[in-house]
This record gives structure tokens, C-alpha cells and sequence, in this order.
């Protein structure tokens, strides 16, 4: 495995022990504070979100898949995921598909510069 896929792997191994942790947090926040927690979900949800990506990436390692082959398909969901806005009638689903999409961007921010 080449020093990229190495980097890759460990930082996304990281998120996803974080993602488990926010996961948890918020359950048990929930459980003491609905609307508190509830109020403050944006973050959960990019957490939990990146958190997802990263096992799949994971997987996608495991399958074979190489650096290149992970940046173009991490770009082009962005760029099929950008061209269209969500239009849910569930404001909750929205904002997770805008969360979504901001992962992904954020990961490909990230993985540019390894």
C-alpha cells in the first residue's frame, strides 16, 4: 500500500472512532435534553456523515480501489451531487443531503493536498 492509501486509511480510521463518539454523545444528549440536542445537530450530522464516507472509502481500499481511483470518484459524486438542490419536503432529509454533499467536499479539500 503506497504512503497516500497509508495516510488515507489512518485518517479515516480516526473519523470514524469520532463519528461513533458524536453517535453516542448525541444519543445520550437526546435522551437529557431533546431540544438541546436537537437544536445543536448540524455538527452530529457532519460528524456521523464523515464518519460514513470514511468507512466506505475503507472498503473501497480493501476492494482494491487505488488514490486516484478514490479522488476521481469522490469528485465526481460532487459533482453529480452538486447539480441539483434537494427538494424534500422533510426539512430534516434536506439538511442531511446538504450535509452530505459538504462532506464530500470537505474529504476531497482534504485528500488534495496528501
Amino acid at each position: 500500500m503506497d504512503k497516500k492509501l497509508t495516510n488515507l486509511k489512518a485518517h479515516c480510521e480516526h473519523y470514524i472512532e469520532v463519528s461513533q463518539k458524536a453517535e453516542k454523545d448525541f444519543i445520550q444528549n437526546v435522551k437529557e435534553s431533546p431540544l438541546f440536542a436537537f437544536e445543536w445537530q448540524d455538527g452530529v450530522i457532519e460528524a456521523i456523515s464523515y464518519g460514513k464516507m470514511c468507512e466506505r472509502i475503507l472498503k473501497a481500499i480493501e476492494n482494491g480501489r487505488t488514490f486516484k481511483q478514490l479522488v476521481e470518484d469522490i469528485a465526481e459524486s460532487c459533482l453529480k451531487n452538486s447539480q441539483w438542490r434537494n427538494k424534500s419536503t422533510s426539512a430534516m432529509s434536506n439538511l442531511v443531503k446538504d450535509i452530505e454533499q459538504q462532506t464530500r467536499g470537505k474529504f476531497l479539500e482534504y485528500i488534495k493536498y496528501m
